[in-house]
């Protein structure tokens, strides 16, 4: 992972149920799933004859469906749903998605969120400090027994 995605980054560590919970209040609904890798000759073969068949295939079938070149990285994307509506739960007002150059705005409770923030091994000590830096604040605020652990990956040590 670190090779092909971290250098210099971090990785956070959480569970699904923290990940749910941590999103409860954020709209637009957002669902995740693990995704399916596919054999591009044999499965879109399966899928286009399944079709024909009349076997219609979600949009949240689709969305987690990636070729089997890319079955290493072992992926769970998260879907945001624009098509609900959401309503805030005090003023019945919509609420409409925050949209940003490259895509929209999902809201996170990162006190439910984190359990651990793991640093590459290709950090230097100027990332690593800025990363503590960044997390910091939030453990200020959450309770002695419950701090975020910043530490740093020993994948290559």
């Amino acid at each position: 992972m670190w090779d092909n995605y971290g250098h210099g980054g971090v990785a956070v560590k959480t569970t699904f149920a923290s990940l749910k919970d941590s999103l409860r209040l954020s709209p637009p609904s957002v669902c995740g799933g693990i995704v399916q890798y596919m054999d591009h000759q044999t499965d879109e073969t399966i899928r286009v004859r399944s079709m024909g068949q009349g076997k219609e295939w979600s949009s949240f079938e689709m969305a987690t469906l990636k070729y089997q070149p890319f079955a290493g990285e072992k992926e769970f994307r998260l879907i945001a749903n624009l098509l609900d509506t959401v309503r805030d739960g005090q003023t019945g007002k919509v609420i409409e998605p925050k949209r940003t150059e490259n895509g929209i705005f999902v809201g996170v409770n990162l006190y439910m969120l984190l359990h651990e923030v793991v640093i590459s091994p290709d950090a230097g000590s100027l990332a690593e400090s800025k990363i503590r830096t960044l997390v910091d604040p939030i453990n200020e605020r959450l309770p002695r027994n419950r701090k975020i652990p910043v530490t740093k990956s020993t994948l290559y040590g």
